[in-house]
């Protein structure tokens, strides 16, 4: 086990998995050093990288937190199974199933495990799964802006405001809010978000 430790600091992953499976074969592992060969089975499998080595570590921090929620490394499970989400997560313009995912997964590690080590570091990766999932949606309500459909921005932009109040283009979009609820002939409210955007972004 020691030496597959050292094979996974070193990076060779292939190796460490190797070693680690002959662990889980012998017929003296103690229940402990078991568990610990799943953490470093799913680390090795997370370090090596790749879609196909993300699913497999993500498969298996999934089975640790099943198989061992007590643990002293449930956590870390947790925290390393919303990377894993993120990881895979796709650019804004296509489909955010794993940015949702790798949110849901990170935001438990405050509410299940509040004093844990990993829940300013869940924090920081939670908001970059947030900054996707709002410009997913932010360019969603751009192009209903661009073809005059101003009553689907509309609904989309309030809905990135509403739940991602941390977006960091916030200039954008209050631009093209304002500017599509002069569209729908509501131009009070729309100057009103024009006037956010002079406000708080003067150098945009």
């Amino acid at each position: 086990f020691d030496l597959a430790m050292k094979k996974l600091e070193h990076k060779s992953y292939f190796k460490a998995r190797e070693l680690l499976q002959k662990v889980l074969g012998r017929q003296d592992t103690t229940p402990d050093l078991i568990a610990r060969v799943h953490m470093g089975l799913a680390d090795a499998y997370f370090r090596d990288g790749g879609l196909l080595n993300l699913a497999e570590a993500l498969s298996r921090y999934t089975n640790f937190l099943t198989f061992y929620p007590n643990d002293a490394r449930a956590d870390y499970a947790q925290y390393q199974l919303g990377l894993c989400y993120l990881r895979q997560a796709a650019s804004p313009d296509r489909d955010q199933t794993q940015a949702r995912k790798a949110l849901a997964e990170l935001t438990k590690i405050e509410a299940t495990y509040p004093n844990s080590e990993y829940v300013a570091a869940a924090d920081k990766e939670a908001s970059k799964a947030r900054e996707l999932l709002a410009e997913h949606d932010f360019r969603i309500g751009n192009f209903y802006f661009r073809r005059k459909a101003y009553t689907g921005a509309v609904q989309r932009l309030r809905e990135v405001l509403d739940g991602y109040p941390g977006y960091s283009r916030k200039d954008r979009l209050y631009l093209i809010l304002g500017q599509s609820l002069i569209g729908l002939k509501k131009d009070d409210e729309g100057r009103l978000y024009l006037e956010k955007l002079v406000a708080e972004f003067p150098a945009s």
